[in-house]
């Protein structure tokens, strides 16, 4: 098991957020990848929690050739753009947009007078999500695993992203090579037997198999045929 947590990162960032980066995959971001990040991961190429600042904006930008995952953390933050214009997400929702065959603008918007938070995942597109444009808000299930991008959702990949909501030591486990990353709350994982270690919000890990249990949310990335 090897762990990379946020506190031992550099804050950076542009317009009005600031972040953390754990993940830049170097055949994408070439020349541009942090000593303290970590290399891509199956289809995950970045990787970043990150933070507005009150009444902060990102500012109208492209991307193409990319799936992007936003989990709000706190608060809500306002989105302008190609796709879903006018939308706002909320704290324990996720906003997944896909570029398909075109690109897409968008701007995310804190229209607060308080921080709020997000964590930016990209994806590597699939043979699916790359010929189609999507753009979708998905609910949390507070007590469950919540399929987010690939299995069975409408955003097909080799690659699966789930959050997991662990509560009053309810446990979870797989033998897949996993990236877990836990956002908020606590948490202990065991990846040999009886061999539990605490983890605290801003962990990244990745491991081989795994058991974790605690009360908070995770995110898990995993091969989409585990």
């Amino acid at each position: 098991m090897k762990s990379l947590h946020i506190d031992d990162l550099d804050i950076v960032g542009f317009g009005g957020i600031r972040e953390r980066i754990l993940i830049m995959e170097p055949t994408q971001f070439s020349g541009r990848v942090r000593d303290d990040t970590w290399p891509g991961f199956l289809d995950l190429t970045y990787f970043a929690h990150a933070y507005f600042k009150p009444f902060g904006q990102t500012g109208l930008h492209y991307h193409d050739n990319v799936d992007i995952i936003s989990v709000i953390t706190r608060g809500e933050i306002h989105h302008q753009g190609t796709l879903g214009d006018g939308d706002v997400i909320r704290q324990g929702q996720v906003l997944v947009q896909s570029a398909g065959p075109k690109s897409f603008r968008h701007n995310e918007i804190n229209g607060a007078d308080d921080i709020q938070g997000m964590i930016q995942i990209w994806m590597r597109p699939s043979e699916t999500t790359k010929i189609k444009r999507q753009h979708q808000i998905i609910e949390l299930n507070n007590e469950n695993e919540t399929v987010i991008y690939g299995g069975g959702t409408s955003f097909s990949s080799p690659t699966k992203l789930s959050i997991l909501s662990l509560f009053d030591g309810q446990e979870f486990n797989s033998n897949q090579s996993s990236l877990l990353y836990l956002y908020d709350g606590k948490a202990s994982l065991c990846e040999s037997e009886n061999d539990w270690q605490p983890i605290t919000r801003g962990q990244l890990v990745q491991c081989e198999r795994f058991n974790v249990k605690g009360n908070g949310k995770v995110i898990w990335i995993r091969r989409s045929d585990s």
